[in-house]
């Protein structure tokens, strides 16, 4: 009887030596027809492991399905928290026929548009129609802290920029609970420009009748401001409504800054408000904000975004879905407001990062990263040395920004609107003394966040959801011990993002939960 070490009179052992037990490797297909996805798992599997730099690139191309990644840059090293937040938002836009003009609306075509910046405190812009009558209210500070809808005159000076913290809604509004203001870097630092739609009103009131005080509005556009009203006060309150009659370059709404001018002293206690308000419903680009910023003030002192993406998902019926999306990125010396209502965004651009695809599968895309600035830690908030908060804006002019434009190929008065859901998802990164965040240092290197930005500036920007969810499926297959290790969040989002898909989502996570 041979034993192990002997050979047969053929050459061979009777028993050889077993091979370790392998991982089959996961295969996942998408067929072309359906647009559905299948997992087989065949015998073999490489076992190759993710690298840094890719599980870097890969948090930053689907913030919604993975942990989020502290980044290194020059100058990085102290301790920071991150954390990823959601904004979903349903469109129903059921009465809404035609193209976005500079006086209105015209029958000529169904027009949905999404701008997608990289701010926590406006994180995407969206056009909202028929949107019902609204109110917002400015919050202003004060020497304890912020004071309630007024801001005090201050006797040392003649002119008094009123700069509110941000605009709360007394009345609904598309904003969401707040509309924050943006700071212009180009023009010294100023700050305080809130945004107001074609056909708003904004409303200016003293508390005291002061018929010698005035007030300037500016607009702002590419870093420049235009005067469109230095008036004086008739009485204690006088309304602005912003069309054609006060200036062209309010015909698409705009960001304005307000200046009260004194005529004599002020009086004792004397105040200014401002209030933004329709009376009916009215056409709306709603800057979206990250969730519940209002409560976290101190964690945006200091912060950047390190991925962001928006999905929007056609879930209207399918006769209704035939169309076109058009996107592009545009870097910060493009004013949005002159993309608004454009239908052909591909013809502004030579480069590569253009999209044209069909209506009825959706979109997603993510921003990629520019320069090495919009990896910048930036100051959000501010505080005086008693701990006030002095400062709150976004600036006005930062960083790569994505323009949607989806149209409709249903013409005509009885075009019932599109029906979309708005997933807009954030990454951010922040430095802060709280003991109740987890503040650690990351591991990753400066040429990890390198060789990420590298793998990212070579895949493409844009997917319609299909195309999405299959490049999301190669990545998961190639990343081995990335999936392993975050399987449970990966497959969750995935199941929340495309419940369609969920068969295949599940025995997914399942399998690679199971090393």
């Amino acid at each position: 009887m041979p034993t192990g070490n002997q050979k047969t009179k053929k050459g061979k052992k009777p028993n050889p030596k077993k091979t370790k037990a392998t991982r089959p490797k996961v295969v996942i297909k998408v067929n072309p027809s359906t647009k559905m996805a299948s997992v087989s798992l065949p015998k073999t599997h490489s076992g190759a492991r993710a690298t840094p730099a890719q599980r870097i690139a890969y948090s930053m191309m689907n913030p919604t399905g993975c942990p989020p990644t502290r980044l290194t840059t020059v100058g990085d090293g102290t301790a920071t928290s991150i954390i990823t937040l959601n904004t979903i938002k349903s469109m129903k836009l059921t009465s809404y026929v035609g193209t976005y003009s500079g006086s209105g609306i015209s029958t000529s075509a169904g027009i949905a548009q999404f701008f997608l910046f990289r701010d926590p405190l406006r994180s995407a812009v969206v056009l909202s129609a028929n949107v019902p009558a609204y109110s917002y209210v400015a919050n202003f500070a004060a020497a304890s802290g912020l004071s309630t809808n007024s801001r005090t005159l201050d006797s040392a000076y003649s002119t008094t920029a009123l700069e509110p913290f941000y605009f709360y809604a007394a009345l609904g509004g598309p904003h969401g609970s707040y509309l924050y203001c943006g700071k212009n870097t180009d023009a010294g630092g100023k700050t305080g420009y809130f945004w107001v739609d074609y056909g708003a009103t904004l409303n200016v009131t003293q508390n005291i009748a002061k018929t010698s005080d005035s007030f300037k509005l500016y607009t702002y556009a590419n870093g420049d401001e235009q005067t469109v009203r230095d008036t004086l006060f008739t009485s204690t309150s006088f309304d602005t409504v912003f069309d054609t009659s006060l200036s062209a370059s309010c015909t698409r709404g705009s960001y304005v800054r307000v200046e009260y001018v004194n005529g004599s002293a002020p009086d004792a206690g004397q105040t200014v408000s401002l209030t933004i308000f329709t009376t009916a419903a009215s056409d709306s680009f709603a800057h979206l904000s990250l969730p519940s910023l209002d409560s976290h003030f101190n964690q945006v002192s200091y912060a950047r975004v390190n991925a962001a993406s928006l999905l929007l998902r056609n879930v209207a019926a399918p006769i209704y879905q035939e169309g076109s999306i058009q996107a592009i990125a545009l870097n910060p010396t493009t004013d949005w407001r002159t993309l608004i209502g454009n239908t052909s965004l591909v013809s502004l651009s030579n480069n590569v990062n253009t999209y044209e695809g069909p209506l009825k599968t959706g979109f997603y895309t993510f921003l990629k990263v520019a320069t090495i600035d919009d990896l910048n830690f930036r100051s959000y908030s501010e505080f005086g040395s008693n701990g006030v908060l002095t400062d709150f804006a976004f600036p006005l002019q930062f960083g790569q920004f994505v323009a949607v434009t989806a149209m409709s190929q249903q013409i005509g008065t009885t075009f019932p609107g599109f029906d979309f859901i708005l997933h807009v998802t954030d990454t951010l990164e922040f430095q802060v003394n709280d003991q109740w965040y987890d503040a650690r240092v990351t591991p990753n290197s400066i040429n990890d966040t390198n060789e990420a930005l590298e793998i990212l500036r070579r895949e493409v920007q844009f997917f319609e959801n299909p195309t999405h969810l299959e490049k999301i499926s190669r990545f998961v297959a190639n990343a081995g011990a990335l999936v392993r290790r975050h399987a449970g969040r990966i497959g969750s989002a995935l199941s929340m993002l495309f419940p369609q898909h969920a068969a295949w989502i599940a025995p997914l996570s399942k399998y690679f939960a199971s090393d």
